[in-house]
């Protein structure tokens, strides 16, 4: 499991306010640190490239890939992607065609507009197109699995039924998550982590989590959401359920 560089082509609303387009200390990476994890390789069968950038992007990525697919021809890897790259150009420059067993793309959103809120130059269109692109290769078994990740906030809690059903329509996996503070802004994250009980829309969080179709094998939640999710069914749901449920105590 590799997390390379910070190098990312968006600014994500969850984790950066800024544009990363260069590493600071490259000559290093290229001369000290590519040699070590070369040797790293030498039993692994599968990678997992899960950085916090995007080594779809990164060219400092794509020159470790490309000295691991030459040196390790028989390796697989595993990518967690923002998705706007996984094109058949993109593979092939990268020296990664029919080497991918699994791909998990951040998405977080079903609908352009909140798409846009959260993926700041992101391009939702493309990265829709790629996930069909992406279907053709395993339903034709040149890769194994796709899962599509949805971290969630108050900007687009709404949205976690469309995503779902979107995913199952199409036999993806989904991974929901609560909201991270990652980005140290205690404000922001005050204001959009609706899995919070104290926000102001954390009981609508709640209704939505209430779906029996979240009880499905290719979804999966967090163990916050899980938690969320199991206290809102228990709940009495009308004043003679809460009586009963006090004299049953």
């Amino acid at each position: 499991r590799l997390h390379p560089d910070i190098i990312c082509n968006v600014k994500w609303l969850m984790c950066r306010k800024d544009y990363i387009y260069k590493h600071n200390r490259e000559e290093e990476f290229k001369n000290v640190v590519i040699p070590r994890i070369l040797e790293m390789c030498k039993n692994a069968e599968i990678i997992f490239m899960n950085g916090q950038g995007e080594a779809l992007f990164s060219p400092l990525d794509k020159e470790l890939i490309q000295q691991i697919t030459k040196k390790y021809p028989n390796i697989k890897f595993d990518f967690c992607t923002n998705g706007i790259n996984c094109t058949e150009e993109k593979f092939k420059e990268y020296n990664i065609e029919n080497k991918i067993k699994n791909i998990s793309i951040s998405l977080h959103a079903i609908t352009k507009e909140t798409y846009d809120k959260i993926v700041i130059g992101g391009n939702f269109d493309k990265v829709m197109n790629n996930i069909k692109y992406l279907l053709n290769l395993r339903n034709n078994r040149l890769l194994e699995s796709i899962c599509i990740n949805f971290v969630v906030t108050d900007i687009n809690y709404h949205e976690m039924m469309p995503f779902l059903n979107f995913a199952k329509e199409n036999n993806i996996t989904v991974f929901f998550s609560a909201l991270q503070n990652s980005f140290n802004d205690e404000i922001l994250y005050k204001n959009i982590a609706v899995h919070n009980k104290k926000h102001k829309n954390f009981k609508k969080l709640e209704k939505v989590l209430t779906n029996p179709d979240f009880n499905c094998s290719d979804c999966i939640l967090d163990n916050t959401l899980k938690e969320i999710r199991t206290d809102a069914l228990n709940k009495p749901s009308s004043f003679k359920e809460k009586i009963l449920k006090l004299f049953k105590k």
